[in-house]
């Protein structure tokens, strides 16, 4: 809102300055036109006296108007399009210039190019949640349902709009062994739907694809998501929830397909099963119990920090007493993420 504000303000201001001097060129003007009329008709058409005979001081004010006018004028034209322009580039060839000397000089070259790549980020994703349940499946012994839900905000840090391609895949031998299978892709621009696809539909079937043993759904309306530097508002939220059998032990791997900023990853699942994350050991992130759950039903990992392309999150579930918690525990109801969220609130920024 803040950042809105100073937009605002520093626009009304060039405006106002357009406004001032040609204002103040158009009174100049309209001064020196009377004046030149007056001075013809008392003359009678002759050449009007020289020296301090044709009111000197009237019309060093009348051009001290027109030229702060001008130099209004040319000021805010510079303060709009060249004075941004210039210290864009003077701030992207200096920093680059910067982080080329100093970015891990002491590294082989390979490493170098590898950092440099990094600082080259257009599309990042901000405020991800991770919404996993674990229930057990009578159907299946031995296996549990795993249904994932993954809901983003993705933000545009350069200066054009830039497309984003929904993605979500699942491994052809997780579908295979497991039945594994997308079950809903969502996209909400501004809180307002802008597509909700059940992953049972024919539309959907037909975006998916097989490559490389993978099963990819890809949404063909690549959306283009305005520049964040420009001061536009708009929220572009994903969803898309996943649901497979697993084994009843095993570690299950998130990776991130952009630069994300903040996790918040949330597991719900039957007593008797423990769960660890790499959020706790490796980021070092105390677990919590969600408001309006139960103790050893239900865990949360907030974390604030970045996480680049390619980046893994690792969570590993494992029944301490099996038998006994497939019997006692009963099915927890999976989340509905892809209704209507709430109007997204603005995250603090990095």
């Amino acid at each position: 809102m803040r950042k809105e504000m100073r937009v605002w303000i520093f626009w009304g201001l060039l405006l106002l300055m357009f406004v001032t001097g040609f204002s103040l060129m158009g009174i100049g003007a309209a001064s020196r036109v009377e004046r030149e009329d007056k001075t013809g008709a008392t003359t009678g058409g002759k050449q009007p006296p020289s020296g301090h005979e044709n009111n000197h001081p009237q019309k060093t004010a009348v051009d001290l108007l027109e030229g702060l006018g001008e130099a209004l004028v040319i000021a805010a034209l510079l303060a709009a399009v060249v004075d941004p322009y210039v210290k864009f580039r003077l701030g992207t060839e200096i920093g680059r210039e910067i982080a080329k000397e100093t970015l891990g000089e002491h590294l082989p070259i390979e490493l170098r190019t590898a950092l440099e790549k990094i600082q080259e980020i257009d599309l990042y994703l901000r405020g991800m949640t991770i919404d996993a349940v674990l229930e057990p499946d009578p159907s299946h012994p031995g296996f549990l349902v795993w249904n994932t839900t993954i809901r983003y905000e993705v933000e545009n840090a350069s200066w054009v709009k830039r497309g984003f391609e929904h993605q979500v895949s699942i491994a052809d031998s997780e579908a295979a062994r497991a039945d594994g299978k997308i079950s809903e892709a969502s996209h909400y621009v501004n809180g307002e739907p802008r597509y909700k696809l059940n992953g049972s539909s024919p539309g959907f079937s037909t975006m998916c694809k097989k490559d490389s043993g993978v099963t990819a759904f890809i949404h063909t309306d690549k959306h283009k998501i305005p520049s964040s530097r420009q001061g536009v508002t708009e929220k572009n939220v994903y969803f898309h929830t996943t649901e497979r059998l697993v084994p009843d032990s095993e570690i299950q791997l998130i990776q991130l397909s952009l630069p994300t900023v903040g996790i918040t990853l949330t597991v719900k699942h039957p007593e008797g099963i423990s769960i660890d994350t790499s959020l706790e050991f490796i980021d070092e992130i105390s677990p919590e119990v969600p408001e309006g759950q139960k103790e050893g039903q239900a865990v949360r990992w907030n974390s604030k920090r970045a996480y680049l392309k390619n980046e893994h999150i690792w969570i590993m579930y494992e029944i301490d007493k099996k038998e006994e918690a497939l019997k006692q525990s009963q099915p927890i109801a999976a989340p509905k993420p892809a209704e209507e969220p709430a109007s997204p609130t603005s995250a603090a920024k990095v």
